[in-house]
């Protein structure tokens, strides 16, 4: 994948396949029999479907010295993280257009972002200079770095298009598995 984001795509379309299959079964006698869908279990499943894009950001900070100062203090900020697309299949809204075909209302709400997920090895601050006697850099400071790195790494992600690839890949799978059970599949905008 470009610029080192990985899809992660664990199936959602599998809880539409069962609500679908379960909702034409065809017994014998040819006849339509609808079956209750666990509402619990779909809920469980959209919680684990997921895109991922792991980034990595390096943020210069520095601090701007006292005029009787000689020089500025400065520090690294690296930081690996990982942003998660899901969607939030309860805001999803399927119609019958037809015999055996559908019409499936993603809204851009359905699409949440999660994080970003950080481990305790994944952010690292580099004192580059710290040369101020009577300004030396603080723990505040370092957590101020820290948290303009975040946000960086979160505006990189999302400038990235998660929340589009996000939105185009369950469509993508949502329209693969329920061509396979038969059924037409058309998206309209949310």
């Amino acid at each position: 994948m470009k610029n080192g984001v990985y899809l992660v795509i664990v199936i959602v379309a599998a809880v539409l396949v069962g609500f679908f299959v379960s909702r034409y079964l065809h017994r014998g006698s040819g006849t339509r029999e609808d079956v209750i869908v666990d509402i619990d279990k779909i809920k469980e499943i959209a919680q684990i479907a997921t895109i991922e894009y792991h980034s990595t950001v390096h943020e210069h900070v520095t601090s701007e010295h006292a005029w009787y100062e000689w020089k500025n203090a400065e520090l690294l900020v690296i930081v690996h993280g990982t942003l998660m697309g899901l969607i939030d299949l309860e805001k999803i809204s399927m119609k019958e257009s037809g015999d055996k075909a559908v019409t499936i209302t993603i809204p851009r709400d359905a699409v949440v972002i999660k994080g970003p997920i950080i481990g305790p090895n994944d952010i690292e601050v580099i004192t580059i200079a710290n040369p101020n006697v009577f300004h030396k850099i603080n723990d505040a400071q370092r957590k101020q770095a820290r948290d303009l790195a975040i946000t960086h790494l979160i505006k990189k992600v999302m400038d990235a298009g998660i929340e589009q690839a996000t939105l185009e890949e369950a469509q993508k799978v949502i329209r693969h598995f329920l061509d396979h059970v038969g059924f037409d599949v058309q998206f309209t905008a949310g």
